[in-house]
């Protein structure tokens, strides 16, 4: 089910200097968002220190597990998106 940002932990200031200073990783925190390409419509992130599918995003505001919500809880439009951009994941999932 997608998730909204708010249900996950984002770095706090003092988490990012605590990991400058001493290396500690942030477990379980959202990792930045970034774009395979500048032209692409979603947003990919994951959870520092969760192995699995990665999280992406249309928005930044609401969070898809690749693994649990591709294609079944995406729009008609969002799975286009998707598909166009993700030919990998369309074709790994028989999308």
């Amino acid at each position: 089910m997608p998730r909204d940002i708010s249900e996950f932990k984002i770095p706090t200031k003092e988490v990012i200097e605590k990991y400058n200073e001493t290396g500690e990783i942030p477990y379980g925190c959202l990792e930045d968002f970034y774009k395979n390409r500048k032209r692409d419509k979603i947003w990919w992130t994951s959870i520092i220190g969760e192995l699995g599918f990665p999280y992406f995003s249309f928005d930044k505001k609401t969070i898809y597990n690749l693994g649990e919500d591709y294609p079944y809880n995406l729009t008609t439009e969002q799975k286009k998106i998707f598909d166009e951009e993700n030919p990998f994941w369309r074709d790994f999932f028989g999308g």
